[in-house]
This record gives structure tokens, C-alpha cells and sequence, in this order.
């Protein structure tokens, strides 16, 4: 009888944190930036409806946006504006964004100049 209890028990659990467990393992399509280029800062990040302002993403730094699904882009151009040496230079890339998956750009260094950067 024991058994019986606490296998009802655990049903009854499971089923009522089973809408918890999904929304905690649920995907957001997000943008990743990864800046690995030194001497450099990303201020700003604009695609489509998108931008974000006021960013300070240094060397060795990622920082994650999550998009609202409702406005998701197949292949759009992306515009990463950034500081370096107290320059301020922009770069664009072509990239599409998928529902619930994450798109990472990394920002590299193509050398020592400021203008050498590599956006993949």
C-alpha cells in the first residue's frame, strides 16, 4: 500500500511541475556576441527592429539577447558599431536567426589594426 501512495504521489508531482520543467528547458531565439578582438568595446548592436544601446563588451567578454520570437529574420544584415583606441568604426554581417536557437557572432582580430576586424 505504501508503494501505491508514493507512486501516486510522484504522478501527482510530475504532472503538476511539468509546465515548470518545460518552460525552464523551453529555447529563446538570442543573439550571442563574442568579442575576442583586444582593444576593443561593442557600444551598439542594431538589426531590423533590433538595437541595443549604451553596451560595453570588451575583449574576452559574450553577452546574450534574447529576440521576441515575433520578429525573426532569415538572412538580414547586422550592424555592430564598436570603439577601439577611441575610434569608433562599424562593421556589418549577413546572418539569420532560427525560433529557439541561439546565433553567435564572434568579433576577431584579421591584425593589429583597429579597422582588421573579423565578423563570423
Amino acid at each position: 500500500m505504501k508503494k501505491f501512495i508514493l507512486t501516486l504521489f510522484f504522478i501527482t508531482l510530475f504532472f503538476s511541475c511539468s509546465d515548470e520543467i518545460d518552460e525552464l528547458f523551453q529555447m529563446n531565439t538570442s543573439l550571442t556576441i563574442v568579442n575576442n578582438k583586444p582593444d576593443t568595446s561593442v557600444k551598439t548592436i542594431s538589426f531590423g527592429t533590433y538595437q541595443w544601446d549604451g553596451l560595453d563588451i570588451t575583449n574576452g567578454i559574450s553577452k546574450t539577447f534574447v529576440l521576441d520570437n515575433t520578429n525573426i529574420y532569415s538572412n538580414i544584415k547586422i550592424t555592430i558599431s564598436y570603439v577601439c583606441n577611441e575610434s569608433e568604426l562599424t562593421k556589418d554581417i549577413q546572418s539569420g536567426f532560427t525560433d529557439n536557437q541561439n546565433t553567435t557572432i564572434t568579433i576577431s582580430s584579421l591584425g593589429d589594426g583597429c579597422d582588421q576586424v573579423k565578423l563570423e
